[in-house]
């Protein structure tokens, strides 16, 4: 049975209280990462930038894990200009 949410929030909740091993499709995992839904199936499509994602027949689906580890390999910054110098070091 589909549970319905009625805010951010209580996906949010959903989201980490769910064990390691759930999938979420791309609405969940949109609000976890705070990235748009179109930047998700960008990096699906160029294949680097985004989590992991697994195909269950046509439907697109991330593991708790894969979005765990995407999100720990992002490199945190303590300012923008910092974050600006080091996309221009990787330029």
């Amino acid at each position: 049975m589909r549970k319905y949410y009625s805010s951010p929030s209580d996906i949010l909740n959903h989201f980490w209280d769910a064990p390691i091993t759930a999938v979420f499709d791309q609405n969940v995992v949109s609000l976890a990462t705070s990235r748009s839904i179109s930047s998700l199936q960008r990096a699906r499509w160029a294949g680097f930038g985004g989590p992991c994602f697994i195909k269950i027949g046509r439907s697109v689906r991330y593991r708790k894990s894969d979005v765990l580890r995407f999100l720990d390999a992002c490199k945190p910054f303590q300012s923008t200009t910092e974050a600006q110098h080091s996309k221009e070091a990787l330029a």
